[in-house]
C-alpha cells in the first residue's frame, strides 16, 4: 500500500476511438451523428491482450512499464440512419478526413507495444488512509518521461517505431490571482517504420459550438484527428481561473456565482507553421455551463474568432 504497487492484466475484444486519451465523447458524437448526420469518431476494432505495472520506487518518483500484443483492424460503417439528413451530407468512413490520403496506415495488423514512464515530484506530500497512502499535493512541478516503442517480429507484429517524450505540468492557487495551470510537453519519433495511425501522437481538438467540459491543453480551432503527428512537436498551454478577473471587477457582477479563466495554448511541429490559441471565458455559469471566446492563429484553417459553450457531460452521462 505504501509504495502503490499495481498489476493490471486484460484481454479481450473492443472496439476503440483512434485517440483513445483525448478524443470526442460518444455521447457528443451520438448526437451530432443523429441530428446533424456528422459523424467525428473513427472507431477501430482489436484483439488484445496487455500487461501494465505501476509503483512508487520512493515518494514522489513513479515508474510505470506496460506491454500490449494486439490485432488491429478498421471498422466499416454499417449503419446510415440519422434524424436529420441535409442534402449532399454523407457519413463519412472510419478514416479521418486529414488522413483520407494515407490508406497504409488503417490496414489490418499486428502491434507489439511496449511503453515505459517514469514521473518525479519533488516533496510530494502524502496522507495514509485505511492504511493505504494517498498523494495530496507538492509545491513543484512533476517532470515526466515516456518512452513508447513498437517491436517488430514478435508472434508477426508488423509495428515498428519509436516515440520519446518529456514533459513538466504543475498548478498553484495564490489569493489574489487565483489558480494558474501550466505545462509543456516536447516529442519526438527516432524510428517510423511502420506505425498505425493509433500510434501517433495525439492532440485534444474540441471544434464542436456546443461541447463538452475539459482541462489542460487542446484546441478548439482544430478539427477532430487533424493534429495528429509522427514529427518533433512541442506543446505549452496554461489556464488561469480566478473569481475576479475582468468582469468580476464591475460591481453589479461582483457577486455572481461564476468565475472567470483565461487559456493559452500554442503548438510546434517540424514543416508546419506554430498554432495559437487565446481564450478568455467564464465557468459554471447558472451554475452549470462553461462559455469561452477565442482567437486562433497558425496554417491555414485555424486563423478564426469563435465562440464555444461547454457542458459536464461526462458527469450527467454514464
Amino acid at each position: 500500500p505504501m509504495t502503490r504497487t499495481r498489476w493490471t492484466v486484460a484481454a479481450g475484444k473492443v472496439t476503440s476511438d483512434y485517440n483513445i486519451s483525448t478524443g470526442i465523447p460518444p455521447f457528443m458524437n451520438a448526437v451530432s451523428t443523429l441530428f446533424l448526420r456528422r459523424n467525428h469518431l473513427k472507431l477501430f476494432e482489436k484483439d488484445f491482450a496487455s500487461l501494465m505495472f505501476s509503483t512508487d520506487i520512493v515518494n514522489g518518483l513513479t515508474l510505470g512499464v506496460s506491454f500490449e500484443l494486439a490485432d488491429r483492424r478498421p471498422l466499416i460503417n454499417h449503419s446510415n440512419f440519422s434524424f436529420y439528413t441535409p442534402a449532399g451530407r454523407r457519413f463519412t468512413e472510419n478514416i479521418p478526413p486529414s488522413m483520407s490520403g494515407r490508406p497504409e496506415l488503417f490496414e489490418p495488423h499486428r502491434a507489439a507495444l511496449a511503453s515505459f514512464s517514469v514521473s518525479w515530484t519533488p516533496q510530494y506530500y502524502y496522507r495514509i488512509r485505511d492504511g493505504r497512502k494517498q498523494m495530496a499535493y507538492s509545491r513543484y512541478p512533476t517532470l515526466s518521461l515516456r518512452y513508447n516503442r513498437g517491436i517488430p517480429e514478435i508472434t508477426g507484429s508488423k509495428t515498428q517505431f519509436e516515440h520519446f517524450e518529456a514533459s513538466l505540468r504543475h498548478s498553484f492557487t495564490r489569493r489574489l490571482l487565483g489558480t494558474l495551470e501550466y505545462g509543456f510537453s516536447a516529442g519526438i519519433f527516432t524510428d517510423t517504420t511502420y506505425m498505425g495511425f493509433q500510434d501517433y501522437r495525439q492532440f485534444r481538438a474540441d471544434p464542436l459550438i456546443v461541447g463538452e467540459t475539459w482541462q489542460g491543453a487542446g484546441f478548439r480551432s482544430a478539427q477532430y484527428y487533424q493534429l495528429a503527428t509522427n514529427k518533433p512537436y512541442a506543446l505549452l498551454h496554461a489556464r488561469l481561473s480566478s473569481r475576479n478577473l475582468l468582469l468580476k471587477r464591475i460591481p453589479a457582477l461582483a457577486l455572481r456565482n461564476f468565475s472567470e479563466q483565461m487559456r493559452f495554448a500554442a503548438r510546434i511541429e517540424k514543416g508546419t507553421r506554430p498554432i495559437v490559441e487565446l481564450g478568455y471565458g467564464w465557468q459554471q455559469l447558472f451554475f452549470f455551463a462553461d462559455a469561452e471566446v477565442f482567437v486562433a492563429a497558425g496554417h491555414g484553417l485555424f486563423r478564426q474568432v469563435g465562440f464555444n459553450v461547454s457542458l459536464p457531460i461526462a458527469r450527467l452521462v454514464p
